[in-house]
């Protein structure tokens, strides 16, 4: 009488390479202490000092002050995208600083007009709606930052993805990053907006004060958006052409 084999339908099978790789994957989704930091802290200080010489622009003579929206992509691109872009050379060795900066200066551009148009057809309708309602709602306001927001997001989104599509993979949670990082930032600024401004109005004289909360709505914007794509940093993995590249 032959003994049975013993029962191997409940035994785990063995974790593969891929598999491994996959798990420390899944439990790291934040970039490394030396890429998270300095991240977080140029997006923050760069939007804060982008804010701030935004205002500077708006309080100038009445046709400069119509120039301050459009000279943002400027401004936003070429102050912040450098600094962005020597953080990133940690995880994209081949990024190129030049391309990173051109595209967020025409994304932003893009982004702009785009998010302008959207604003002026939601205030329309809004407004032909209920007038009072659109006036005294910022939950309103909040959501159409929000959608102006997600469109500058997806410009820059879209034109960062093209200067990286050569070196790295996990392009499309970067994308969706960066929109999503645009509709959070943006609203989130509007709605603290008339909280800081109560809060502040004591001590510092009006104009003075324009600019104290412009940079720290600014510095809001910066942490929330830098938060929201630090998530999709650990995912542009290399290309293995570009990691051949960089080798030699």
């Amino acid at each position: 009488m032959t003994a049975e084999p013993p029962d191997r339908s409940n035994l785990q099978p063995p974790h593969s390479p891929e598999s491994a790789t996959s798990d420390v994957g899944k439990r790291r989704p934040w970039p490394p202490h030396a890429i998270l930091w300095p991240w977080l802290g140029v997006n923050t200080l760069g939007f804060a000092i982008v804010t701030t010489i935004l205002i500077l622009i708006a309080f100038a003579d009445e046709p400069t002050r119509s120039e301050a929206l459009p000279f943002s992509g400027v401004v936003v691109g070429g102050l912040v995208g450098p600094m962005q872009a020597l953080i990133l050379r940690d995880q994209v060795p081949r990024l190129r600083i030049w391309q990173w900066i051109l595209a967020s200066i025409m994304g932003g551009y893009l982004g702009i007009f785009l998010g302008g148009i959207v604003f002026l057809a939601t205030s329309w309708l809004m407004w032909a709606i209920d007038y009072w309602m659109w006036m005294a709602s910022p939950i309103l306001h909040a959501a159409q930052l929000s959608i102006s927001g997600a469109m500058v997001g997806t410009s820059i989104g879209l034109g960062q993805v093209v200067v990286l599509a050569r070196h790295v993979r996990g392009l499309r949670r970067w994308w969706v990053a960066n929109v999503i990082g645009q509709s959070l930032a943006w609203p989130s600024a509007s709605l603290l907006w008339p909280l800081v401004v109560a809060r502040m109005s004591y001590f510092f004289p009006e104009r003075f004060l324009s600019f104290i909360i412009g940079a720290l709505l600014g510095a809001v914007i910066g942490l929330i958006y830098g938060w929201v794509t630090a998530r999709a940093i650990p995912r542009l993995t290399p290309r293995q052409r570009s990691v051949a590249a960089s080798s030699d």
